[in-house]
């Protein structure tokens, strides 16, 4: 995908949908500071549900250019 913006409405944001499944740990201090979980993501699974991303803004499909 090679768009830096809608070219519908001119958002530079856009969405995916997808599925997520799994386990993880979410590690906390008692005195709640700060723990590190970059582990938290590990044991999940993501597998795209769309074909296309979407614009956050008018929910048009971004299809690949030709």
């Amino acid at each position: 995908m090679k768009y830096d913006k809608c070219p519908k409405c001119g958002c530079d944001k856009y969405y995916t949908r997808m599925r997520v499944c799994g386990t993880s740990e979410h590690y906390q201090r008692f005195d709640g500071e700060y723990i590190d979980n970059s582990q938290l993501h590990d044991g999940i699974i993501y597998k795209d549900l769309w074909k296309y991303p979407r614009c956050a803004n008018c929910d048009y499909k971004l299809k690949e250019e030709k």
